[in-house]
């Protein structure tokens, strides 16, 4: 008897402890830093291209006057990104959130145009743990949050109290702006976001890309990544639950998926139109893969960022839209 109550001691003891080192392995594969240009086995890097149209975006980017501005986050991490100017003594900027495992100009650069297009000048940031940016964790959001209203403080010190902000993300920086929406400490020079694609809740997430092992198995996953989310980061998979955050956002958003959308599904999309308590205008694009709505129906795409973005800066625009694609 004795000896059956010791073996079951140790074996369970082995089993937490086999539990321990694989959640840290897991978390470390989908959350820690992995360099400048670290890359994830299962999740996109930024707006796929071939490597052609990235030299070209690049080369128009650096058409534009370029600074490079730098923040420091709560926890002493430095955080990089570059203002580019679209005209002098401007009172408009956009401030862009690449996605996971991607970089400011890499996953943003793109929209430089577009951005031009809507009058403002425009600041992409490499979120932490990404590129030039320190940190050794992605939080999904959770901390990224607060790294983006160190921005949008930023932006309200060079450009003075009366600027106009417009925030941007794409995947990951979807959710960033879209918690970004609903903190109540968010200055009223953010007029409005744009949110491509972002996922509704990081645990839901999880097990979406999860999908093709057994449930049970999934929900221990998500259960270990948790634990080792809150140990190591100090944030957990469910602290990032965008479908709640923006019950409590205000401010105009625009939404966009593609749907077919096989990262982040396109129920996503549903679950945080009916959630948003702030005016939002939804636009999907049918056939568009995860990040590819811009690259699927690029002139529709800009279309409506522009008017949307002007609309919330000249007029308030404050009645709930529903135009669907």
């Amino acid at each position: 008897m004795k000896k059956t109550v010791k073996a079951g001691i140790l074996g369970g003891a082995l089993f937490a402890a086999a539990s321990a080192v694989f959640a840290g392995r897991q978390f470390n594969l989908f959350a820690e830093r992995k360099g400048k240009r670290g890359s994830h086995p299962i999740l996109p890097s930024g707006t796929p291209a071939a490597d052609d149209e990235r030299q070209k975006m690049l080369e128009h980017l650096n058409t534009y006057p370029r600074e490079t501005l730098r923040v420091t986050s709560g926890e002493g991490f430095c955080l990089e990104g570059y203002l580019y100017r679209v005209k002098p003594s401007n009172d408009r900027v956009i401030i862009a959130f690449h996605g996971y495992h991607s970089s400011a100009q890499r996953g943003m650069g793109w929209f430089a145009p577009m951005y031009e297009e809507s009058g403002c000048d425009f600041l992409l940031i490499n979120e932490r743990s990404h590129e030039t940016s320190e940190g050794r964790y992605i939080t999904f959001g959770v901390r990224e949050r607060e790294d983006g209203l160190l921005w949008v403080s930023k932006i309200m010190e060079m450009y003075g109290k009366d600027v106009k902000i417009f925030l941007h993300g794409v995947s990951m920086g979807a959710a960033t702006v879209m918690m970004m929406a609903a903190h109540p400490e968010l200055p009223e020079n953010v007029k409005g976001i744009a949110e491509d694609c972002g996922y509704d809740n990081m645990e839901r997430e999880y097990a979406f890309l999860m999908r093709k092992y057994p449930a049970l198995a999934v929900r221990y996953g998500t259960f270990l990544m948790n634990a080792a989310g809150k140990c190591l980061s100090g944030a957990a998979l469910y602290e990032a639950d965008v479908e709640r955050e923006v019950k409590k956002a205000k401010i105009p958003a625009l939404m966009i998926h593609g749907t077919e959308d096989k990262m982040v599904p396109f129920e996503a999309l549903c679950r945080l139109a009916d959630a948003y308590a702030g005016p939002h205008e939804i636009f999907f694009v049918p056939g568009a893969a995860h990040a590819k709505a811009h690259a699927k129906a690029k002139e529709e795409y800009e279309k409506r960022f522009v008017r949307f973005v002007q609309k919330t800066f000249e007029t308030g625009e404050n009645r709930v839209l529903s135009e669907r694609q």
